[in-house]
């Protein structure tokens, strides 16, 4: 059993250790695109086995944009967006990085404003707002624009928050928690689909058991550990 364990632990810190050094080297290149540079209050964040450092040389990479615009900056415009997009794709194949999933489908810029201003309603799912807050609070990281991905997480949080004030001696995050088990039970649903469409090819049913085992320990341990959130609601929510 010991040796399971320590097993476990050097394959862990091995993919941490690629993880962050490949999260590193995106950091270097997303900085170095003039197309991001002139797009104001954007940022980036690597979800998947890279938000969770367990990724591998076979991971898929999965980004999701966000901008501020209410805060100060104008939407991010159509033409900019596919200049965007076409750097951020040719960066990801220059780094040996897989192709991204569905044809690129899932790079969007979600406005945080419009994230929050749907929060619970029935554009929440429609829009991947949903999966975008969700991914966002449990398993991001920052690979482009420190600062405002901050604020964007300090806000979403707030706003799950935004009845701690009057209720500081029996505020619970019930709608935060029944947010996350819903994801959960998400992530669950999406995972026996795939089982309904049976493949002979190894790599991908070996792919496919790999993504229950994550499921099963990673969002339990979220779960777990994003309740704690309860014990620091007042360093968010007081200036």
């Amino acid at each position: 059993m010991a040796d399971i364990a320590g097993d476990s632990e050097t394959l862990l810190s091995s993919r941490e250790s690629y993880s962050r050094a490949r999260l590193d080297q995106l950091v270097l290149g997303l900085n170095q695109l003039r197309s991001l540079q002139g797009v104001g209050n954007i940022c980036i964040y690597a979800t998947g086995s890279f938000g969770r450092l367990e990724a591998s040389e076979h991971s898929d990479l999965d980004l999701f944009f966000v901008q501020t615009s209410d805060e100060a900056a104008d939407p991010i415009g159509r033409i900019d967006k596919t200049l965007v997009d076409a750097d951020v794709i040719r960066l990801a194949r220059e780094q040996g990085f897989p192709e991204f999933s569905r044809d690129g489908e899932f790079l969007e810029v979600h406005q945080l404003g419009a994230i929050l201003a749907h929060l619970g309603g029935q554009e929440d799912d429609f829009r991947n707002y949903f999966t975008a807050r969700l991914l966002l609070l449990l398993e991001s990281r920052s690979v482009y624009a420190d600062p405002v991905y901050g604020r964007a997480l300090k806000r979403l949080v707030e706003a799950y928050y935004r009845d701690y004030q009057d209720h500081e001696m029996d505020f619970r995050p019930v709608f935060l928690a029944n947010d996350i088990v819903r994801f959960w039970k998400t992530l669950c649903l999406n995972y026996e689909h795939r089982r309904n469409r049976p493949t002979d090819d190894q790599f991908t049913r070996a792919k496919s058991h790999l993504k229950n085992l994550e499921t099963e320990v990673q969002q339990n341990a979220d779960l777990l550990f994003r309740l704690g959130l309860g014990r620091c609601a007042r360093d968010w929510t007081r200036p």
